[in-house]
């Protein structure tokens, strides 16, 4: 399923689904057991590194950044939210390595605000230290 990116530094594997919802295995810093309203059509994750200091990702340095698109939503598992597709006009608009975060256009931010859900999610093993 991975398109861009290192392979190998996050997994998203589907371990069930029915007619309205479907479950991955979202494995980065956790263990995640999540809920998608739809199947994923692509899967794309990257390792970056220097973003500690970053408010707008809000993740640790060196952290996997996985995005899954589906047909209607983008997922994104370093925050754990949803957004509807339609708030980013190409590829460019979803993944970092290609336009990172921090330069998303106003246009972008606002209807990402506007769409924003959190994912429903199940952690079955937490991250701890190193």
């Amino acid at each position: 399923m991975c398109d861009i990116g290192e392979a190998g530094n996050s997994l998203l594997a589907q371990i069930g689904s029915n007619e309205f919802k479907c479950k991955y295995l979202y494995i980065g810093h956790d263990v995640v057991e999540v809920t998608l309203d739809e199947p994923v059509e692509r899967y794309y994750s990257e390792l970056v590194s220097g973003f500690a200091g970053n408010p707008y990702l809000k993740v640790a340095s060196d952290a996997p950044l996985a995005y899954a698109v589906t047909k209607s939503y983008v997922y994104f598992f370093h925050t754990m939210q949803r957004f509807d597709r339609a708030a980013f006009p190409s590829l460019r608009d979803i993944v970092p390595p290609l336009n990172p975060a921090a330069d998303y256009s106003p246009a972008v931010k606002t209807a990402m605000r506007k769409t924003a859900k959190r994912i429903i999610k199940k952690v079955l093993v937490p991250f701890s230290s190193y």
